[in-house]
Order: structure tokens, then sequence, then C-alpha cells
């Protein structure tokens, strides 16, 4: 919920791990809530399925592409360092 309520209207939510994806999908799907936000799990987003289904839902997100991959890429580095200390 807290996720969620945070979000701007029509913002892209990056959630790591199937609590927090399903947890957010869930206020989503069945109680309609913030579904303006677009939830992306981004262990799932390394998979070409899972990031082309997205592509097709959201159209618009073609012209976002290269932020999104970059977005991914930089998440990953972060905790990829954490994971290191």
């Amino acid at each position: 919920y807290n996720y969620l309520v945070g979000c701007e209207k029509n913002s892209i939510l990056f959630a790591n791990g199937d609590l927090d994806t399903y947890s957010i999908l869930y206020l989503q799907l069945v109680d309609g809530f913030r579904d303006d936000v677009i939830v992306m799990n981004i262990n799932l987003l390394n998979t070409e399925w899972y990031f082309n289904y997205f592509l097709n839902k959201y159209p618009q997100l073609l012209k976002a592409n290269t932020q999104i991959k970059d977005a991914i890429s930089r998440f990953n580095n972060h905790v990829d360092d954490l994971d290191s200390d």
C-alpha cells in the first residue's frame, strides 16, 4: 500500500521479489487501487518473455525502453554492491 501511495500518477514501480510484486498486484487487481501504476518485477525483467509482455501491454514503454534498461542496470549494480559489502 505504501509503495503505491508514494508513486506519482502513471508511474512505473520496480519491485524486487515475489512478496513485493504480488502484494502490490493484489491491491491493484482485486481492490482496484492505483491501477495507473505499472508494477515491474526487477528479477523477471531479465527474461525476454516478461520484458516483451510489458512492451506489448504498454506500447508507450517503447519510448522509455532505454531508460528502463538503464534503471534495471543501475538497480542490479546497486544490489551487487550491497552484496559485496
